[in-house]
C-alpha cells in the first residue's frame, strides 16, 4: 500500500471479467428462452395453425423496437453526462486560477 510495488493489472481484469460473465447468465438465459417460451405456449393454446410463428415474429419485433429507442436514449444520456462532467470539472478549473 506504501506505492512502491506496480500494479497486477492482468489479475485486475480477469476480476473484472469473472464478475462481468457472472452477472450476465441470466440475462444470456432470458433471452433464449423466452422466445421459445412464447412460441410453444401459443402453439398449443393458440386455435390458428402457425401463431406461435407470428407470436415469437411479434416478440421479436417489438423487442427490437424498443431496443433501438433505448440504445438512442442511453447514446444521448451518456454525452450529456459527458458534457456536464466537463463542465464542471472546466468550472472547477477557472475557480481554481482566479
Amino acid at each position: 500500500m506504501a506505492g512502491t510495488s506496480s500494479p497486477d493489472y492482468g489479475k485486475c481484469v480477469d476480476i473484472v471479467t469473472i464478475g462481468a460473465l457472472k452477472a450476465m447468465v441470466w440475462p444470456g438465459i432470458l433471452a433464449v428462452t423466452v422466445p421459445i417460451l412464447v412460441g410453444v405456449i401459443f402453439k398449443h393454446l393458440g386455435s390458428q395453425p402457425g401463431i406461435g410463428a407470428e407470436a415469437v415474429a411479434a416478440l421479436l419485433m417489438v423487442v427490437r423496437l424498443q431496443v433501438s429507442s433505448w440504445a438512442t436514449f442511453m447514446n444521448n444520456g451518456g454525452g450529456a453526462w459527458d458534457n456536464a462532467k466537463k463542465l464542471h470539472r472546466d468550472r472547477r478549473l477557472r475557480r481554481q486560477a482566479v
